[in-house]
């Protein structure tokens, strides 16, 4: 079987629990359907994306579990610094992970989703998921950054070719109609 993995919720992958949603400080936030960073609107990009105020980030992470020590970690409201890797070798492992905003309204559910699928550097279909359960409970705050509970692992195999990959997810919000599509890129180095 081909190594490619969706795990539902991050801290699984981790082997830890984790918050689900912190305040966003003000190097990132969503406010009024963008992102701002420092206070400043911000452009979307392919990674970064926002909808009628529903926001996602898109990240590839090499090491998961630092990656939620950063999460979790104290205060509240720090969101981690986090870069999003590039380049990875076979034997790694490829940690998908979306952050949003703006998903329902204050003192609603929130029902979002998202769709995963990664693609060789042929472009041919490496895999990809159906949508899953990315948060299905209580609106965050406005403001508030969370982290999907859906999350993929991409194992790097022996017989992968090098090249760049490329990782989609499509974040939903069922309640409203609307959607962002995520786009990250990587590359497989021998």
């Amino acid at each position: 079987m081909k190594a490619f993995i969706a795990i539902l919720g991050l801290a699984m992958l981790a082997g830890c629990a984790a918050p689900a949603a912190r305040p966003g400080p003000e190097t990132i936030s969503s406010v009024y359907d963008q992102w701002l960073e420092s206070g400043k609107p911000i452009a979307d990009t392919e990674w970064r994306k926002s909808d009628r105020g529903l926001g996602g980030i898109l990240l590839l992470v090499k090491d998961a579990n630092a990656f939620m020590r950063a999460w979790k970690a104290p205060p509240e409201w720090n969101v981690p610094a986090v870069r999003s890797a590039g380049e990875f070798r076979r034997g790694d492992t490829v940690n998908v992970v979306v952050l949003f905003s703006g998903c329902g309204r204050m003192s609603l559910e929130c029902g979002a989703s998202v769709a995963f699928k990664v693609t060789r550097p042929d472009g041919s279909l490496y895999g990809e998921t159906m949508p899953l359960t990315a948060w299905s409970r209580a609106a965050v705050k406005p403001g508030t950054v969370a982290i999907s509970d859906a999350s993929l692992g991409i194992r790097i195999e022996p017989k992968d070719a090098p090249g760049e990959y490329v990782v989609v997810a499509t974040l939903a919000d069922s309640d409203s109609g609307r959607a962002v599509e995520l786009t990250r890129r990587f590359r497989v180095v021998e």
